[in-house]
């Protein structure tokens, strides 16, 4: 399975964070340079796992090579 992490940034007393970036460097850029602005610390978030809801559970219940008439 193929690692898809994204990593976004929290501004401490600020909106939830919004973008996405695939990289950690790119997050870092964007941290220092809000930080910068806002004056408040900036957290990067990375992604770990996700979760999923199926609505449906599907379950094929004919026999192997078996014709379905």
């Amino acid at each position: 399975m193929t690692k898809e992490t994204f990593y976004m940034i929290y501004a401490e007393h600020n909106n939830m964070p919004v973008f996405k970036h695939p990289t950690y460097n790119s997050a870092l850029e964007e941290a220092k340079r809000l930080t910068t602005i806002l004056k408040v610390p900036c957290y990067i978030l990375e992604a770990m796992q996700v979760v999923k809801k199926s609505d449906f559970v599907i379950t094929d219940l004919q026999r192997e090579n078996e014709l379905p008439f």
